[in-house]
């Protein structure tokens, strides 16, 4: 009789907690299914989601992003770009500060980023670098007045930003009439089988990361009105280098604006 009810029981509490997990799952799966539907029919992050995942990560960020860049050689393409900033420089979605180590010695650099941890992870970076300051800040809408900037540079940001098209409005705006802006940004291939595969997995990868890995890098920067003065491409095409001058004509710069 001991041995029976200890088999119900046991039975009654193994198929209960099974069907508890079920349940579980069952919502979690369900919940994970909307918001990638809502990811697939918007085709962007929210900012404080992205802000939220970003400083969630920002201790082991470098880490996770580290076997990539060594086996794409990005760190060449971080050098190659940002080795070409002048005077006073502007780093949007500095992140933890992946670039510091690339710009000239006699720049003055400004980093913002809407992250505060990562820009953490920057500082540590910097050390005690006198010329080098942080600031959290939305690259939506940036805190400088217009043409502060001598160099603005944005490397890998424009797959993250909510709205693209107003980050690189800002980043024209803040930037001097004769400056810069320089690019590295990753997007859509120029081999239609690659792209179908980022579009494919784009919903699932912005979810867990934040990054909309098939945005069209080309057609933001022209609908930005930036005037490109060169242009490169690498991995299959879903790698940008891009360095181009603000456009003062162009029909989606911001209003102007003075920042006290």
């Amino acid at each position: 009789t001991m041995i029976r009810h200890v088999v119900f029981w046991g039975a009654s509490a193994a198929a209960f907690g099974t069907g508890v997990y079920a349940a579980v799952s069952y919502t979690n799966a369900g919940k994970r299914a909307e918001q990638e539907k809502l990811y697939n029919q918007s085709g962007t992050t929210p900012r404080e989601d992205a802000r939220a995942l970003f400083n969630k990560w920002a201790s082991s960020y470098d880490s996770k992003v580290a076997m990539d860049e060594r086996l794409f050689l990005i760190s060449r393409l971080r050098k190659k770009l940002v080795c070409q900033a002048r005077g006073q420089v502007l780093e949007v979605g500095a992140g933890s500060g992946r670039n510091q180590g690339y710009y000239p010695r006699d720049v003055s650099l400004t980093l913002v980023d809407y992250s505060e941890n990562m820009l953490q992870q920057a500082k540590k970076k910097a050390g005690e670098a006198p010329n080098v300051k942080f600031q959290v800040a939305d690259a939506h809408q940036l805190p400088f007045a217009d043409q502060s900037f001598d160099t603005v540079v944005d490397t890998f940001g424009l797959c993250t930003f909510e709205k693209p098209q107003d980050v690189l409005a800002e980043m024209q705006r803040v930037c001097k009439d004769d400056g810069q802006i320089l690019l590295l940004e990753h997007g859509k291939s120029n081999w239609d089988w690659l792209t179908k595969y980022l579009d494919d997995r784009a919903p699932a990868h912005a979810h867990r990361w934040g990054c909309w890995w098939n945005r069209d890098i080309d057609r933001l920067v022209q609908e930005a009105g930036l005037s490109v003065v060169k242009e490169s491409r690498h991995h299959l095409g879903t790698n940008y280098v891009i360095v181009a001058k603000p456009n003062k004509t162009a029909g989606t710069r911001n209003q102007a604006r003075t920042v006290a």
